[in-house]
């Protein structure tokens, strides 16, 4: 407060150095993404894009009800290595080395949907159109320029994806489900290409076309007819039909892996080639001849606390169909997702709860379907259910698996299995006391598959593992931390790592009966 000053030297000094307040700028947050040490701004928050996002998400009454709109239209060119080197020689022409090492990203899509408050379910789908291309391109040259040209001789190597396609995600929180559908579009497309291209050609100084793509390029081959390979594959068990075309040079065919010690490694050089020889390889999706339409996936979570049923349990749930039980016909309802599986969650979490007191359950159902195109045209589906339940000490697992091929029915095949276990408490991370030398771990696994979970092939293993004074070693036998923790804990130390220590060495389990 001015008026506080009483001093003049002390008003003259705050008269000299007194700053009119400015107007400051409006405060924002910028987002970077740094790939290979090229930095790129691709998010900006400030008030107005924070009440842009707002109105677009909330505000707007269509987007409640299902009926806003997203256009996407994503290119970025990311150029990761760029080297240039030149080399004198005795002959006096110098030679130029370059290299360059690109990523192109393009993504193109128009998104329809949302969030009913109304119902709690949301719905988004749209067409969705992917490439990503990945080229490196080595060249070496000879400079001549008193001819306006340069012989340049050198290697190129690309990658290229490209999956254009309908989606659709629908999910429904009162049901716990979601529903994914993705049809691809086109009738025959190049989903994958790798390519490794060595070539010579005459470059003019003038022209900046690059250098595969001019006249004068030839490229290097060690035979006139390189040879070609073509397979094809999932007419039968996925009814798309796959054609993987390879073609190039004998030895660049069955050229040896660069890297084969680890699978780390093995996976880290699969795109590096072992050898420049040409070489060239595609995989394609013959779609109008394929019986597949789309692709068709149900998940769905739900949970249980309690042991009250409306309905008793008939029979054993691995004796029934996982399809007939609770999928079936009905998946190809478009209401489907909506729909609760109440009859379905009560059989599988009777199966679970048989022998526990206070259980709780959680369950996860997956099913994948292979839509055909026609009614006539059986569809293909593999389905499977998780369920899980615990009181205590005891854990009871169940698992369902059923692979259903309605065009040859000999090939379907079904795998359940029953985990029955009883556990000790893990006292090492509540952390309370020691954990008594009584405590033993039991379990039950009961698996049934092929044709039948019941009445086909069986495999039954028991286990049960205790504690063993004998086997331990004398360093553990003597107790040395255990003595430690009770000193520790008159002290009102409990938590010391002495105890923790030894809680951890008296919950190992070392003997199996």
């Amino acid at each position: 407060d001015e008026s506080s000053i009483i001093s003049p030297e002390l008003e003259k000094i705050h008269e000299e150095l007194k700053i009119e307040a400015r107007a400051t700028g409006q405060p924002e947050l910028y987002i970077y993404l740094n790939f290979l040490d090229n930095y790129q701004r691709f998010f900006t928050i400030n008030p107005n894009t924070i009440f842009r996002m707002i109105e677009k998400q909330i505000l707007q009454s269509g987007f409640r009800e299902n009926a806003g709109k997203w256009e996407i239209n994503f290119h970025k060119y990311w150029p990761l290595l760029d080297s240039f080197a030149r080399i004198p020689s005795a002959m006096g022409l110098a030679y130029t080395w370059a290299s360059h090492h690109s990523v192109f990203v393009s993504l193109k899509s128009n998104v329809e949907g949302g969030f009913s408050m109304s119902s709690w379910s949301a719905k988004i789908e749209g067409a969705l159109k992917p490439v990503v291309v990945s080229k490196m391109s080595t060249r070496l040259m000879v400079e001549t320029p008193f001819s306006r040209a340069y012989p340049t001789t050198g290697v190129d190597m690309e990658w290229a994806a490209a999956l254009p396609g309908r989606f659709a995600i629908e999910g429904d929180m009162k049901t716990g489900k979601i529903q994914t559908t993705w049809e691809t579009l086109g009738d025959k497309l190049r989903i994958v290409k790798h390519s490794v291209v060595p070539f010579t050609t005459v470059r003019k100084i003038s022209d900046f076309t690059p250098a595969i793509l001019l006249s004068e390029t030839k490229r290097i081959s060690y035979v006139e007819e390189p040879k070609e390979n073509k397979v094809t594959f999932g007419e039968k068990h996925l009814g798309m039909d796959f054609v993987f075309v390879e073609r190039g040079e004998r030895l660049a065919v069955v050229q040896p892996s660069v890297y084969s010690k680890d699978w780390f490694g093995t996976l880290a050089f699969a795109a590096m080639p072992s050898t420049i020889r040409q070489r060239e390889w595609s995989l394609y999706l013959d779609n109008a001849s394929s019986e597949t339409k789309a692709i068709k996936t149900i998940i769905s979570i739900s949970s249980k606390s309690d042991s009250k049923f409306e309905k008793p349990l008939t029979g054993h749930l691995h004796a029934k169909s996982l399809f007939d039980t609770i999928y079936g016909e009905q998946i190809m309802s478009q209401e489907y997702v909506r729909q609760q599986d109440s009859q379905w969650e009560s059989q599988k979490f009777q199966h679970i709860f048989q022998t526990l007191t206070n259980p709780t359950g959680y369950s996860l159902d997956f099913t994948a379907e292979l839509v055909p195109k026609s009614s006539s045209i059986k569809a293909r589906r593999i389905g499977s259910s998780i369920v899980y339940g615990m009181d205590g000490k005891s854990h009871r697992g169940s698992l369902m698996v059923e692979k259903r091929d309605e065009v040859e029915g000999q090939n379907n095949f079904v795998l359940c299995a029953e985990v029955d276990a009883q556990f000790p408490d893990n006292l090492v991370f509540k952390r309370k006391e020691l954990i008594k030398d009584e405590a033993e771990r039991r379990s039950t696994i009961k698996i049934g598959f092929g044709k039948s979970c019941t009445d086909d092939r069986k495999i039954t293993v028991a286990t049960t593992w205790t504690r063993s004074e004998e086997d331990i070693s004398p360093s553990l036998r003597n107790q040395w931390e255990k003595t430690q923790c009770q000193k520790q804990e008159t002290l009102g130390r409990g938590m010391s790592d002495e105890c923790i220590a030894a809680r951890r060495l008296s919950s190992i389990l070392n003997k199996a009966v």
